[in-house]
C-alpha cells in the first residue's frame, strides 16, 4: 500500500509498504530512501490521526491505516557537534578577537498577543498551522505550540507530540536587558532565541547579540555555493553592502548556509563582508522552515530591535533600489535617523570607486551553434558536465560584474586548472561558447578584446539552465548511490533468527490437526 508522509517541514513524499509490515519497518524505509532524515530510525517520529506511533512492533493494518492516507512526520534534531565543544569550533574558524568593552545590548522583547496573535514574529504561517494540525491537533493547542515555540514547526511539534506546550514566552519572562548570555538557541529572546547563540564574524565566533550590534534591520540571507543564481546574486550584495558608511547601526546581513560541506561553506563565506550562523547546527534549516523560504538565494528582513519580520520577500526591495541597502530599509520605515557625528577630528576620506556599470542588455547569437556546444557538454560524465558549468560560469559572471578589469577577459589556454575543468572536456565545446560571446581565439589564448556586450550575457544565460540541471542530476545520482549502497548492506547482514512458520514468520497454529470425532 502507500503511505503518504508529511514532514514537519520540507515536501510530501510516498512510501510503498505492505499492510502487515511494522512501524519500525516504515521508518527504516524512510531512513533509507531520505537519509538527509536522519541516520537511526529512531530519530523519527511518526503520527497518525494526531496519535504518536511509539509502538514499532504495531503493524500498519493493526493501527488502522487505509491505502493514501497521511502520516505527519517529524527528525529528530540533534545538536551541532560545535554547539557542543566550544573549544573545537567547526570549519576550524579563527580565534576570535577580543570583546568590545561594552556590547550592544538588544531593546527587550515585547509581550505576545494572545493565542493566534503571533507573538515576537508576527503571526505564524497560516501553511505552518494548516500542517500541524493535519497531524490531528486541535488549532488552539497548535497556535499555543507555535506561540511558545517562536513560530518554530519542529519545535511546535514536539511540544504537541509530547503533550507539553510551555507557556508562551510574555514580558514578564524575558528579562529586561537580556544578553547574549541569556540566549539559549530557539525558544529564548530576541536576538539569540531565533539566531543561535553564537554567530561567526570574520574574526571568529562571538555572541550573538555582541556580533550583530544594534542595527535597525536584519537581513537573513540564504544562500549557497553550489547555486549558480547566488553566485551571481552574492557579489551585487557584498557590493552595496561594502559600500555603507562605516560605522552605520542601519542594517546587518547574516548568511544562512545551505552548502553541502564545510569546505564549501568556508570557500563561499570568505567572499561575503557580514556575519554568518555557525555552518552544521540546525538555525538555518529551522529559519528556512519559519519563513517558508522556497528557494534559494532569499533575503528575509528582520526589525533588528524587537525580530519581527518586516518581510519574506526583501530580495525583491533590494534589488528594485539596485541593491541600495539604505534604499531599502526606508522602503520598510527604517533608517531615516540622521547618522551620529563621529567625536574625533575627521580624516581625509578616499573618493570612493566608481560604481559597476549593470550588465549589458542580452543580444541575439547563433541559438544553434550554442545548442551544438551544449549537446557535446551534455555527452560528458556528469561530475564532467557540473565542473564545466561552475568553471565556464564564473568566468563569464566575473567579466559581466567587473567589465573594466581586463584581468579577468583573457584566458591562458596553457593554465593547468582551465585545462582540466573547462577546454580539455566537451570536444572544443567551451571555445565555441566563449567565441559565441565576443571572445578571440590565439595561439596561447582565448580573450575578450574589450568590455563585455550583450552576447556574453546572451551566453551566460543560455548556460544557467543546463547547469542547475547538471548540479540536481548530480545530486539525485549521489543520492541513488547512497540507497544502493545500504540495499547492499542489507544484503549482506546475517539473517534473523527465525522460529518457523511462513516467509514472514507467521504460525497458523492448529491448522494440521484433526478435527474432532476421528475424522
Amino acid at each position: 500500500m502507500i503511505v503518504k508522509l508529511r514532514p514537519v517541514t520540507g515536501g510530501d513524499f510516498e512510501v510503498d509498504i505492505d499492510a502487515d509490515d511494522t512501524i519500525e519497518t516504515l521508518k527504516a524505509i524512510i531512513i533509507s530512501t531520505h537519509p538527509e532524515l536522519g541516520e537511526d530510525p529512531d530519530d523519527l517520529k511518526l503520527v497518525y490521526k494526531g496519535k504518536l506511533l511509539a509502538n514499532g512492533d504495531q503493524t500498519l493494518e493493526a493501527i488502522g491505516f487505509k491505502e493514501n492516507e497521511f502520516m505527519a512526520l517529524m527528525a529528530k534534531k540533534k545538536p551541532a557537534a560545535a554547539a557542543a565543544a566550544p573549544a573545537a569550533p567547526a570549519a576550524a574558524t579563527p580565534t576570535p578577537s577580543p570583546a568590545p568593552a561594552v556590547a550592544p545590548v538588544p531593546a527587550p522583547a515585547p509581550a505576545l498577543q494572545a493565542a493566534g496573535g503571533g507573538g515576537l514574529m508576527g503571526a505564524p504561517p497560516e501553511g505552518v498551522v494548516a500542517e500541524l494540525c493535519s497531524m490531528g491537533f486541535p488549532r488552539d493547542l497548535v497556535l499555543r505550540a507555535l506561540q511558545s515555540a517562536f513560530n518554530n514547526p519542529e519545535r511546535a511539534a514536539e511540544y504537541l507530540l509530547e503533550g507539553n506546550i510551555p507557556p508562551p514566552p510574555d514580558a514578564a519572562g524575558v528579562p529586561p536587558q537580556a544578553g547574549a548570555g541569556q540566549a539559549q538557541g530557539v525558544g529564548g529572546s530576541w536576538p539569540g532565541g531565533m539566531l543561535g547563540p553564537q554567530l561567526l564574524t570574520k574574526s571568529g565566533p562571538q555572541p550573538t547579540a555582541q556580533a550583530l550590534g544594534s542595527p535597525e534591520v536584519v537581513l537573513i540571507y540564504f544562500s549557497a555555493h553550489w547555486c549558480p543564481p547566488c553566485q551571481r546574486f552574492t557579489p551585487m550584495l557584498a557590493r552595496g553592502y561594502s559600500s555603507l558608511p562605516s560605522g552605520q547601526q542601519t542594517v546587518q546581513v547574516v548568511f544562512a548556509s545551505s552548502d553541502r560541506s564545510p569546505q564549501q561553506f568556508e570557500e563561499y563565506y570568505g567572499q561575503m563582508p557580514w556575519l554568518a550562523l555557525p555552518f552544521g547546527g540546525q538555525q538555518a534549516q529551522m529559519l528556512g522552515g519559519m519563513f517558508g523560504v522556497q528557494g534559494i538565494p532569499s533575503l528575509v528582513a528582520l526589525d533588528g530591535r524587537t525580530g519581527q519580520v518586516l518581510t519574506t520577500s526583501a530580495r525583491d526591495v533590494v534589488v528594485q533600489n539596485n541593491f541600495d541597502l539604505l534604499a531599502a530599509c526606508r522602503a520598510w520605515g527604517k533608517g531615516t535617523a540622521p547618522m551620529p557625528q563621529p567625536v574625533a577630528p575627521p580624516t581625509p576620506v578616499t573618493p570612493a570607486a566608481p560604481p559597476k556599470r549593470p550588465e549589458p542588455a542580452e543580444v541575439e547569437i547563433d541559438k544553434a551553434a550554442a545548442e551544438a556546444a551544449l549537446a557535446k557538454v551534455a555527452a560528458l560524465e556528469l561530475d564532467s558536465q557540473v565542473t564545466f558549468f561552475e568553471t565556464i560560469l564564473k568566468v563569464l559572471n566575473n567579466i559581466l560584474q567587473n567589465p573594466e578589469e581586463a584581468k579577468f577577459r583573457s584566458l591562458k589556454k596553457g593554465n593547468a586548472a582551465l585545462q582540466s575543468k573547462l577546454f580539455s572536456h566537451g570536444d572544443n565545446a567551451a571555445t565555441e561558447l566563449l567565441l559565441l560571446a565576443g571572445f578571440e581565439d590565439t595561439a596561447e589564448t582565448i580573450a575578450l578584446p574589450g568590455p563585455p556586450d550583450g552576447r556574453c550575457t546572451a551566453v551566460r544565460n543560455a548556460l544557467q539552465s543546463p547547469g542547475e540541471a547538471a548540479a540536481m542530476n548530480k545530486l539525485r545520482k549521489e543520492r541513488d548511490a547512497k540507497i544502493a549502497e545500504e540495499v547492499e548492506k542489507d544484503k549482506n547482514r546475517p539473517p534473523e533468527r527465525s522460529f518457523g512458520g511462513d516467509e514472514k514468520g507467521r504460525h497458523n497454529i492448529g491448522s494440521s490437526r484433526k478435527p474432532r470425532g476421528g475424522g
